[in-house]
């Protein structure tokens, strides 16, 4: 049966075939019998230029032949879009949808195709800018997680899988909350009846940089900086987790912390840390009406020590006095190096002069023990000066000047003795 229709004139059918903006192609089996304006330019056919007759098939591209082989009322049967290649008259390859319907009471078939060359080219050009970000987040140093408003793991970078040691697919679909151990979960992540209600507002919270408790894969805990920047994607909410594994920046603060403010070779605080102690024990005593006492050492015959046995003997020496000294005194003072030879005692909470004294000779007592050298023993003394607060000084540069003036009025009297500050005034 043949179509009723005359496409030769400007019949209503054809008008409206002629105003649509895909292809449309009017067909007995694949021969072409009406191509609607815009196929023609999208098959690259020249206005006036032949088309009737020639078949639709001759425009698959090869690696579509397939297609060719099948019939339109095989293709019309799918009731669906078939996704190919077409080559145009003038050699260009588009990508296109291809819907086939059979025209009722007809045996002709009407191919419609829509040029999707251009969307193609966007969405590649997307997928590539995708694979390009996620390139680039997974060179980044810091762990990148990308979370729903439940703090559910969507993505998990190459840095996150060092970090934690889980790989992107044992995380995807579990909770935040697996990365911190059940201890801190509570406190950090806020309370699981946030989590049960829906409420995100506790993964917004995580939105300031904040340190905290990271777990490995081995149970392993690691102290971590992490913060959750909010995404907004219509009416969808999403959060983007940086975190960074500080241990090694922590270890090396601590070291930095450790060289301001104690002593190399006998881990005693140094004159730094000694300062602020005393600034603060200065002002304990002030509020609570007590003694403090500042006790001035100086070491007698280290530096024979020192010159004859080699430095190393002469560090072993230091390290002897400091602890000798160390367990002389309550927990609750401080023993400091503040000089090569020369060491400072903050006693805070005194009863006395009396309590002083005894406390004095118990570490003059202890420093004159003999010290075991492969060479033989060698024994040391000290001068020690003593200053109490607030009889000789109000502030620390003042009780200091006191104790250490003190010390030398010892060293003038004899080896191995202590004076008073008032005493060294005498």
């Amino acid at each position: 049966m043949t179509l009723d229709v005359d496409f030769e004139t400007d019949g209503p059918f054809k008008s409206i075939l002629d105003r649509m903006n895909n292809l449309v192609c009017l067909c007995h089996n694949f021969a072409i019998d009406y191509v609607n304006p815009v196929g023609l330019n999208i098959l690259g056919i020249a206005e006036g230029e032949e088309i009737k007759g020639k078949s639709i098939s001759d425009f698959f591209h090869p690696d579509y032949a397939e297609f060719a082989d099948l019939t339109l009322h095989e293709l019309a049967a799918e009731q669906s879009l078939f996704s190919l290649k077409l080559v145009t008259a003038t050699n260009n390859v588009l990508d296109v949808e291809m819907w086939v319907s059979e025209l009722p009471q007809t045996d002709h078939f009407m191919v419609e195709v829509r040029d999707i060359t251009s969307h193609m080219r966007a969405a590649k050009t997307l997928q590539s800018r995708e694979q390009w970000l996620e390139g680039i987040i997974n060179t980044v140093a810091d762990g990148v997680i990308s979370l729903d408003d439940q703090g559910d793991i969507k993505s998990f970078n190459s840095a996150a899988e060092q970090i934690f040691g889980f790989s992107a697919d044992e995380m995807i679909g579990k909770n935040l909350r697996q990365l911190v151990p059940d201890a801190h979960a509570d406190s950090v992540l806020r309370q699981e009846n946030d989590q049960e209600s829906g409420n995100s507002d506790w993964v917004r919270g995580l939105g300031t940089l904040k340190e905290m408790t990271g777990r490995k894969k081995s149970g392993d805990e690691f102290i971590m900086e992490m913060a959750v920047r909010e995404l907004q994607h219509g009416e969808q909410m999403s959060f983007t987790g940086i975190i960074r594994d500080i241990t090694e920046r922590k270890r090396i603060e601590e070291q930095i912390r450790t060289m301001a403010h104690f002593d190399t070779v006998t881990s005693l605080p140094n004159r730094n840390l000694l300062s602020d102690r005393l600034e603060e024990a200065i002002k304990r005593s002030n509020r609570g009406n007590h003694k403090i006492a500042i006790l001035y050492i100086d070491l007698n015959k280290f530096k024979p020590i020192n010159d004859e046995l080699g430095h190393d003997a002469g560090d072993r020496a230091l390290r002897f006095v400091a602890e000798q000294m160390k367990e002389g005194v309550r927990d609750s003072d401080t023993v400091a190096r503040v000089g090569g030879d020369e060491f400072v005692v903050l006693l805070e909470n005194v009863s006395g002069e009396e309590a002083v004294q005894n406390i004095a000779t118990k570490i003059l007592s202890r420093i004159s023990e003999p010290i075991n050298f492969s060479s033989g023993d060698r024994s040391l003394g000290a001068a020690m000066g003593i200053a109490l607060h607030p009889e000789h000084g109000d502030s620390r540069d003042e009780l200091m000047a006191s104790a250490d003036k003190a010390m030398y009025k010892a060293k003038e009297t004899g080896e191995n003795c202590y004076r008073f500050c008032e005493q060294a005034s005498q």
